[in-house]
């Protein structure tokens, strides 16, 4: 994951200044009360109610308890799929639909 590289001074910073995570518990999205990922006010929730941390608050801070300790970092841009879906077709019916004409 680039949020590991060590590329040195400068270029270091500018991608952690851009770089952005939450936090995610594969076993919390399939059998928890919530979505799967991090909110500091609420719990386990859904994408779309989870916090957003920056690299330096990753770096900081602790892991919240998940069912089977399976919380983790991960990059906004990089999360799993939801259980049970698949976005292969609906990109294929967008392309499909969409078209210029």
């Amino acid at each position: 994951m680039i949020a590991d590289l060590d590329c040195g001074g400068w270029l270091d910073d500018m991608i952690r200044a851009v770089m952005h995570f939450m936090i995610y518990s594969p076993d919390e999205a399939q059998m928890g009360q919530g979505g799967g990922y991090w909110s500091n006010e609420d719990g386990w929730v859904d994408r779309d109610h989870a916090t957003i941390f920056t690299w330096n608050e990753r770096k900081g801070l602790g892991l919240p308890t998940s069912l089977g300790h399976d919380a983790d970092w991960i990059e906004i841009g990089s999360e799993p799929n939801p259980p049970g879906t698949n976005l292969l077709p609906a990109t294929a019916d967008r392309a499909t639909t969409d078209t210029v004409p």
